[in-house]
């Protein structure tokens, strides 16, 4: 559901979406993994029709020279070629295509745009804003004064809406990034989770604190509270 709703905000406005809306193709194609999703938005509610998933590692192949390579940028197509005989199967002619933080990074991104231009395909590559949007649109169903977090595989997208309008972040330490830099080399995963999530938890809490939403209480249960708008933090408490 997640991929189709993603898409419906590249589809139609946003208010069409409680709306009965046909089916759709949507084609998410992520750092790590590709997805499509063949579904519709009926009398208030999200009925399936088929998704397929696909392990690409784009972000894995790109991060090598900071472009797409060849062979990668083949099996895309043929990936996006599968996919669209499956909305063709179905007569959809709704469709459309969003691709992430790989594709924003590599150097020939340009290359994708046109696989996707000669398949007829509209595709976005969403910038780091845009994508942030979507993810609280996703999480919240447009819904105000929420904090959404959306882990990626190579970004974590920090999102809020208030009064003031959206306010986003961007952390390079996505799930992928995370198994590379402190999963992989560590002794045990007790040892891996702990310096992740000292990594984290900063980044975390200092977006907490400047977005003004407080308490907020993560891993390793430490919880700030802040006293006023221009005031630092005044509580800081460990809960080991």
């Amino acid at each position: 559901m997640i991929v189709l709703l993603l898409l419906m905000g590249l589809l139609f406005p946003f208010s069409a979406v409680a709306s009965d809306t046909g089916l759709i193709c949507a084609i998410d194609m992520g750092s790590n993994s590709f997805k499509v999703m063949v579904g519709e938005m009926k009398a208030g509610g999200y009925v399936q029709h088929q998704f397929i998933k696909n392990h690409l590692g784009v972000g894995d192949d790109m991060s090598k020279t900071g472009v797409i390579s060849p062979p990668k940028l083949k099996e895309i197509r043929q990936t996006l070629e599968k996919y669209l005989a499956v909305c063709e199967s179905k007569g959809i002619q709704k469709r459309a295509a969003v691709a992430t933080a790989a594709f924003r990074e590599a150097k020939n991104q340009g290359e994708v745009v046109e696989i996707a231009k000669s398949l007829h395909l509209p595709l976005e590559i969403a910038s780091e804003e845009r994508e942030s949007q979507l993810a609280y649109l996703v999480g919240t169903l447009g819904t105000g004064n929420f904090a959404v977090i959306d882990n990626g595989s190579r970004t974590i997208e920090l999102v809020a809406s208030s009064v003031r309008g959206y306010q986003w972040s961007i952390l390079q330490l996505g799930y992928r990034i995370a198994f590379q830099q402190f999963f992989q080399p560590a002794a045990t995963f007790a040892e891996a989770s702990e310096r992740y999530h000292q990594e984290l938890s900063p980044h975390l809490l200092m977006r907490a604190w400047k977005w003004r939403m407080w308490p907020v209480t993560f891993y390793p249960k430490i919880e700030w509270t802040g006293c006023g708008f221009h005031s630092r933090p005044c509580r800081r408490k460990s809960r080991h």
